[in-house]
């Protein structure tokens, strides 16, 4: 039998004897039970960690520069669509809320005009 000396040992072998009841498992339940299982997952344990020191990193947790680019392209598109009294931004997967608030921080200083149309879900 397959053993581990790394990850948490007690989804290994709630995994391992998934596979020993039932036979082989498929790849996408393999990879909901490693990330999302309610009590051993990667994001659902509490242990995930994000950003320059942490397990990895995206554009969003290493600074800024991503949300402030992405409200001057918010705004070019509200430009080109006429200044429109509504302007609704929707971000899927927004963990911790940073690239809303870059967005925003960012629209407010360089685009007050955008700033009080955007709204932000």
């Amino acid at each position: 039998m397959l053993r581990t000396q790394t990850g948490n040992p007690a989804l290994v072998e709630l995994i391992l004897n998934e596979i020993n009841n039932r036979g082989p498992v498929s790849f996408a339940w393999f990879m909901q039970q490693a990330l999302y299982h309610p009590e051993h997952g990667y994001y659902s344990s509490g242990r995930c960690s994000i950003g320059r020191k942490g397990d990895y990193f995206t554009n969003v947790s290493v600074g800024p520069l991503f949300g402030q680019l992405m409200a001057a392209q918010f705004t070019e598109i509200w430009e080109r669509l006429g200044k429109i009294d509504n302007f609704l931004i929707v971000e899927q997967g927004a963990h911790d809320g940073q690239f809303a608030r870059d967005v925003l921080q960012s629209a407010q200083k360089h685009a007050p005009e955008f700033f009080a149309v955007v709204r932000y879900q």
